[in-house]
């Protein structure tokens, strides 16, 4: 283990804090920041999880065990050998399914490197008995970023094991993201080892988070309470979501200072130099005071200013690019901090099923309608109820179109319904013939019944055969444009495929519901052209928060969508872009009050002056509204019991500008 150059007694004060166990209240910045990262590792933001981080509660649910097994997976111990007869070791953790994170003081350069090797399941089972490990060797040359200040390593391992029988896939890895606030001084730490190159360990509760580096040189760091050894250098730090949030590097020894001279207090001898302990084998009588980590924002910050300077490669660049949130690694679970064993196969939180591939012919394809798209038959839709208004107990029915509406269009005729409503598993859509655009989308939303899909097969978006063709935008509109993605070196849409109900959302249920669910948000009657990043960032990520920032240990909520249709819009491939987009989330809170947020997104500097020339980098608008102000702006009727319960109220004033989602009011106290 290293030593870490701070002084141990610039910690004594944070030190002395900490020897209370009640956890330091985050302010609202750091709640909502930590509230953001638990919705993308864990899928949800709990009362449960936000209790744990305010220091009101330390319990878990049983899934945390489960979940820790998992992001043990890609922890291995990596061995160097200093001759022929003699290995030092270390920790390291996939990062990408490529990539290994450990520290500069584990594998200095490229040439230690290419002649180490790193194991798996050095463990012990369950039986008390050795694993069989599998041993994988590096691969520097396909991938190679160190630092020896922030004292961390980055390299690329072989995809096959040394015998073949395995590969890194088997193992996972442990998502970095980019951001900061992922854990909060008082918290506690998990920390996944292999101390004194043993077999892997674990030091969880009571190691709490003591302070975060804010001196100069020090910004990079943190230190917490943990029992650590040599040998653990190069560990995963997690938070109590299983998110990596710093590489273990050093530790924090008690030390003095006496004729210019470190001295470094251990138990049995008293004060030491550095050589004497060493000299004498003491290094495990050190007394240490604290450990330290590096940060893992401060690393990819770090890769990020040395891969733009100079191209560090595909295997970088795509580390980088999931861990910003631009571009996620395919086939994975979208901000999931653990991922694996195999994507494909079952782990944590709700029920997996793996849905039928989309390209699958015996779910209802018919290889080609008479002008040659892609769509399924009509019996395959009988057994769909669509949204149920009676959801939340009160009656939230569809909303009625009002003859202003109507101005933009005719409601599509719809086979088999009287009432021009397309009805899927747990929502339901109306269509705007002349826009060829959803009028609206509403979906019932059961957070206790929901399950995870496992995406098998390309996706696979499809005409709905009770409704026209010439009513409906298809691929027509989202190929390649003629403007080049220079990042990512390849042609890019201008416009996203956008869902309107939200992929995850009605997936609950029964196996065959939830699966069947999942395939019909890839329907062109759900899709809305939005500008890339605003899909990607701003419309994805008001999503995530507003349904993840209620208590949904048993959350039900009915949520509508829709575009905001104007005079003015523009033609773009023959479809007129919207220039806003619209959100009404209805829920119940746990007094079993039924509260209404609003909320319109603007795109309308991506939805003017086209054809495109240009990427441009304007910031995005948006603000949260009165389901009044909504009414009004889409010219749809939400009724009397939705317009009672607008948390805006019934004088809601100004608007509120979403500038980030801190700006947001989903819930309102009394």
């Amino acid at each position: 283990m290293e030593f870490s150059k701070v002084q141990s007694d610039k910690l004594d004060e944070a030190l002395k804090k900490a020897k209370s166990r009640k956890i330091r209240r985050p302010d609202e910045e750091q709640r909502y920041a930590r509230m953001e990262h638990m919705a993308e590792s864990e899928g949800s933001v709990s009362q449960l999880g936000m209790e744990r981080v305010l220091g009101d509660n330390d319990l878990f649910y049983l899934n945390y065990l489960e979940r820790g097994l998992l992001a043990a997976r890609p922890v291995c111990r990596i061995s160097v050998m200093d001759d022929p007869f003699k290995a030092s070791h270390g920790t390291g953790f996939m990062v990408s399914p490529n990539l290994m994170l450990t520290n500069n003081h584990v594998l200095a350069d490229r040439d230690t490197a290419a002649g180490a090797f790193c194991e798996f399941q050095y463990e012990i089972d369950s039986a008390r008995r050795p694993r069989r490990a599998i041993r994988f060797h590096l691969m520097p040359q396909a991938g190679f970023v160190t630092n020896k200040e922030k004292d961390f390593t980055l390299v690329a391992l072989e995809a096959a094991s040394e015998d073949d029988s395995h590969t890194l896939d088997q193992f996972g890895f442990l998502r970095l993201a980019a951001r900061s606030n992922k854990i909060t001084e008082g918290e506690f730490v998990t920390i996944v080892q292999h101390p004194d190159g043993g077999y892997k360990k674990i030091a969880m509760r009571e190691n709490k988070l003591i302070k975060y580096g804010g001196e100069k040189g020090f910004d990079s760091f943190l230190w917490y309470f943990c029992d650590t050894a040599p040998g653990s250098s190069g560990s995963p730090v997690f938070n109590d979501s299983w998110q990596v949030v710093a590489l273990h590097h050093a530790g924090v020894p008690i030390r003095e200072t006496k004729s210019g001279k470190t001295l470094y207090k251990t138990r049995s001898n008293g004060f030491l130099t550095k050589a004497d302990i060493a000299k004498r084998g003491l290094e495990g009588d050190i007394v240490w005071i604290a450990n330290e980590g590096v940060r893992i924002s401060r690393i990819i910050a770090d890769l990020a200013e040395k891969h733009q300077a100079e191209d560090r490669g595909e295997l970088i660049g795509a580390l980088l690019a999931d861990a910003h949130g631009t571009t996620p690694f395919p086939n994975v679970m979208p901000g999931a901090s653990v991922v694996g064993p195999a994507f494909g196969e079952r782990s944590w939180g709700s029920e997996a099923v793996t849905a039928p591939r989309r390209d699958d012919p015996d779910i209802g394809f018919v290889d080609r309608d008479s002008q040659g798209c892609r769509m399924r038959t009509i019996p395959y839709y009988q057994r769909r109820k669509g949204y149920q208004p009676d959801f939340l107990g009160d009656d939230v029915p569809l909303p009625e179109i009002s003859d202003r509406a109507l101005a933009h269009g005719r409601p599509a005729d719809v086979e088999g319904a009287d009432d021009n409503v397309l009805r899927y598993h747990h929502f339901s859509v109306v269509m705007n013939a002349d826009r060829r655009l959803a009028y609206f989308t509403a979906v019932n939303i059961d957070g206790a019944r929901s399950r995870r899909v496992v995406r098998e097969g390309k996706d696979v978006w499809c005409f709905d055969p009770r409704v026209s063709r010439s009513n409906q935008a298809g691929n027509e509109l989202y190929k390649s444009e003629i403007w080049f993605d220079r990042q990512n070196k390849k042609q890019n849409n201008w416009f996203d495929r956008g869902h309107l109900v939200r992929r995850e959302d009605p997936v609950w249920g029964s196996e065959t519901e939830a699966a069947e669910a999942e395939i019909d948000t890839f329907q062109w009657t759900n899709c809305a052209p939005q500008y890339f990043t605003f899909n990607q960032q701003w419309w994805l990520g008001l999503e995530k928060y507003v349904l993840n920032s209620v208590d949904n240990d048993d959350l039900r909520a009915s949520v509508f969508n829709g575009p905001v249709f104007l005079h003015d819009d523009e033609e773009h491939r023959g479809m007129r872009i919207p220039q806003y987009y619209w959100k009404l989330v209805v829920v119940r809170d746990e007094k079993s009050k039924l509260l209404a947020s609003a909320f319109i997104l603007d795109q309308k500097k991506f939805a003017r002056d086209l054809p495109f020339e240009k990427a441009p980098v304007e910031d995005f608008g948006g603000f949260q509204t009165s389901v009044t102000k909504l009414e009004a702006a889409t010219g749809l009727n939400f009724g009397d019991t939705v317009r009672a319960a607008d948390v805006r109220g019934k004088q809601p004033g100004d608007d509120v500008p979403i500038r980030s989602l801190e700006d947001v009011t989903v819930r309102r106290g009394g």
